[in-house]
C-alpha cells in the first residue's frame, strides 16, 4: 500500500493501520519514515511486515478501514502534514471530499508461459511452486539461476507491454515477489522504453529475508513523464558476478494494478470514498473504508 505525504522534516515516522471497522482487534500497522523534507514524496507500507508490537497479517480477516499516524511516538507539536492518493488493492483513492468511485480496466497479461529473456549469463525458467524451498503455495512461479560467472550486470527481461507502461506521474512504485537465499542481495528493477533502449530508469531494492518470500517496492518517482516505461527487466545481486545462487519472482505489481502469475489476471477491485474524519483527539485521521 502506499501514500504520497509532504511532511515538515525528513526522519518522521509515518504509520498506517488497517483494520475491520467491526472488529478494531482484528488489525496490522507498519511504519514507513520520510526522506523529504517540505516536500512529497510516495511512501510504500509493507503489510507482511508489521510494526513491533503489532499484530501480524491474517489472510482471513477483512481489512476494510485505514488510519494514519504523523510523527508517530512523539508527542505533537503543531507540525503540518499533506497526505494524497492512498494507492491500494492496487487501485487509486483521490483525496476529494465528495464520494467517487474509483474503476479500473486494466490489461490482462498472460505469464502462463515463460516469456522472460535472459542476458549476461542468467537462465530463466517458469516452474510451479513446489520447485522452490518453500510451503508457500504460489502456483506458477520464475525460477531465476545467475550462473556461476554472470556478468554483474547478469538480468532477465520480464515483460514487455503490448499497451500502456508500467508507471505515470500519479502511478511511480511498481513492486516485485522475490525470494532469496540471502538478505542483503541487491536487487535491480529497470524500465525503459520497448523501442528506445536510451530512455531508462534504474531502481534498487534490497532483500531482507533469507530464503524466504518479501515485496520490494521500486519507486519510479524519477521518471521523465515524456518517455513511455513498457519493458521490465530485473537483475539479481547486481554488482557482483555470478556464483550460482537461485532466485524467485513471482506477482509484478504495477499501474496499481497486479499481474498475477498464476493467472495472468490484474487482480483489481473497485472502492468508494467516504471521506475522512478525525478521531483520537486528532491524533490520526481515518481516511476511508471499502464497501463490503
Amino acid at each position: 500500500m502506499t501514500l504520497k505525504v509532504y511532511a515538515p522534516a525528513a526522519g518522521k515516522t509515518v504509520r498506517l493501520k488497517v483494520e475491520d471497522s467491526t472488529d478494531p482487534s482484528r488489525s496490522v500497522e507498519v511504519d514507513a519514515v520520510t526522506t523529504v523534507a517540505n516536500g512529497w514524496e510516495t511512501l510504500s507500507f509493507d503489510f507482511s511486515n508489521q510494526a513491533a508490537g503489532t499484530a501480524a497479517f491474517n489472510d482471513a480477516f477483512q481489512y476494510d478501514k485505514i488510519n494514519v499516524f504523523f510523527d508517530f511516538g512523539n508527542v505533537g507539536t503543531g507540525d503540518v502534514y499533506y497526505f494524497d492518493d492512498l494507492s491500494f488493492s492496487k487501485a487509486t483513492v483521490p483525496s476529494e471530499q465528495t464520494e467517487t468511485t474509483v474503476t479500473l480496466t486494466p490489461t490482462t497479461l498472460a505469464f502462463d508461459t515463460a516469456s522472460t529473456i535472459d542476458f549476461g549469463g542468467n537462465t530463466s525458467v517458469l516452474v510451479d511452486d513446489g520447485s522452490a524451498p518453500s510451503d508457500e503455495t504460489r502456483g506458477n512461479i520464475v525460477k531465476v539461476t545467475k550462473e556461476a560467472s554472470a556478468e554483474t550486470w547478469a538480468g532477465t527481461t520480464i515483460t514487455t507491454l503490448s499497451e500502456g507502461e508500467f508507471i505515470s506521474s500519479g502511478d511511480t512504485v511498481v513492486t516485485l515477489d522475490v525470494y532469496a537465499p540471502e538478505a542483503g542481495k541487491t536487487i535491480r528493477l529497470k524500465l525503459e522504453d520497448s523501442t528506445n533502449g536510451d530512455h531508462f530508469i534504474e531502481v534498487d531494492a534490497v532483500t531482507t529475508v533469507a530464503n524466504g518470500w518479501e515485496t520490494l517496492s521500486f519507486n519510479f518517482a524519477a521518471q521523465v513523464e515524456a518517455h513511455n516505461y513498457d519493458k521490465a527487466s530485473v537483475f539479481f545481486d547486481f554488482g557482483n558476478v555470478g556464483t550460482g545462487d537461485v532466485y524467485y519472482f513471482d506477482d509484478l505489481s504495477f499501474s496499481k494494478a497486479r499481474v498475477s502469475q498464476n493467472t495472468g489476471q490484474l487482480l483489481v477491485k473497485n472502492w468508494q470514498k467516504t471521506g475522512t474524519s478525525d478521531f483520537l483527539k486528532g491524533t490520526g485521521i481515518y481516511c476511508c473504508r471499502s464497501p463490503r
